[in-house]
């Protein structure tokens, strides 16, 4: 991703982008104000005019960058040659928890804009769905199923883990929410998670090899 923004100091980048996830995240598209971002920021109106003329542009731009960081840093970093759903999930909600101690809000920003409705920013978005819908089906889509115990429903096993999981990591999700940010302990987060893990393993799995 190329951008004249990247000439910006990192320290100064990060201040703006966590200003602009907070204000579209807290009003949406057509109600976010520059005006807030560059005070959240501590930058000037101009100099974030230099690098984004539009509003419609700081938008896309923005929805780009959070996703080439859900590329790169949450999908990217997991390894699918592992099929087992509990060390994959190990995987994704460290990545998760990383990524929100940089960017607190970009997780929801990017549900706020998948159904974002502003007719300036709509198709274009729509248009850049199909990856996010595509790297979401990868996730869960090859587990290996010998794993899990002969006289269980797998599919409904899966899904409690699933949705389990989901909740955990949307708990760090809330705890960062528009108004108050606070440093995610990711060690102390993982160990929680274990326990889950570990439950899981003695009610649904065969053995206890993912351990």
């Amino acid at each position: 991703m190329e951008h004249k923004f990247f000439n910006m100091d990192k320290e100064k980048q990060d201040r703006l982008i966590n200003a602009c996830l907070k204000e579209f995240s807290l009003n949406g598209y057509e109600l976010a104000s520059t005006n807030n971002m560059v005070k959240e920021a501590g930058i000037s109106k101009g100099l974030l005019f230099h690098y984004f003329p539009t509003k419609k542009e700081l938008y896309l731009f923005l929805y780009d960058y959070a996703q080439e960081i859900i590329t790169r840093d949450f999908y990217g970093l997991i390894d699918f040659s592992e099929k087992d759903l509990i060390k994959r999930l190990r995987q994704l909600v460290k990545n998760k928890l990383i990524i929100l101690n940089k960017y607190p809000l970009l997780f929801s920003f990017l549900e706020k804009a998948y159904y974002e409705d502003a007719k300036e920013v709509r198709n274009e978005i729509n248009a850049k769905r199909l990856q996010v819908e595509n790297d979401a089906y990868k996730l869960f889509s090859d587990i290996a199923m010998d794993k899990f115990r002969d006289n269980i429903d797998k599919e409904k096993a899966i899904n409690i883990i699933i949705w389990t999981i989901t909740g955990f990591s949307n708990r760090y999700i809330n705890q960062n929410n528009i108004f108050s940010f606070s440093n995610i302990n990711i060690e102390e987060a993982m160990k929680e998670l274990e326990q889950y893990f570990n439950l899981f393993i003695q009610l649904f799995y065969k053995t206890e090899e993912s351990r």
